[in-house]
């Protein structure tokens, strides 16, 4: 079975799969341990993430990971936050031997056919997979995951049929 990945970084995002009909085998809130020292009270943890993901790691074919940038008025502990979690997720798919591919924001959320709206992203994940654990107003981080996955399922499958074509060919 091939499986398909979406990483929404941050401590408020979240990891979701789904499988090549698009429906969903796993979402959870980004894992997330207290840090306790300084400014920074919680990180992400990279054990966790590991843990969720070890036993889909063989059958995950591609992910898409939301590359995350500085952006003006946040401040420098948040963006170091970010940052950190980024690496962190990252560095997990990469441990794990699972492939994917970073896409800013307005870039996957454009291609997807999603608004930057985080509500209505919400909303519409909401309609599409409709028994998803998606009640509270902070499960968007889960929304934008689920929105990840299906469309690193529809760029390999894109990718799989060009690349087929072109070897009948």
């Amino acid at each position: 079975m091939s499986l398909f990945l979406g990483v929404d970084c941050g401590l408020t995002g979240a990891i979701a799969l789904v499988d090549t009909d698009g429906l969903l085998v796993l979402v959870e809130d980004m894992p997330v341990m207290a840090r306790g020292n300084g400014r920074v009270k919680h990180e992400v943890n990279a054990s966790e993430i590991a843990h969720l993901l070890h036993p889909h790691a063989v059958d995950t074919t591609f992910g898409i990971v939301e590359q995350v940038g500085a952006m003006p008025g946040q401040g420098v502990a948040s963006m170091f936050s970010l940052g950190h979690s980024f690496g962190t997720a990252t560095a997990v798919l990469a441990c794990l031997g699972i492939p994917y591919e970073l896409l800013p924001a307005a870039k996957w959320k454009r291609v997807a056919g999603l608004r930057s709206d985080k509500a209505l992203v919400l909303a519409a994940a909401r309609r599409r997979w409709p028994t998803a654990p998606l009640t509270r107003v902070r499960d968007h981080g889960r929304a934008e995951a689920m929105y990840l996955a299906l469309l690193a399922c529809k760029r390999h499958i894109v990718c799989e049929v060009s690349t087929t074509e072109r070897v009948a060919n």
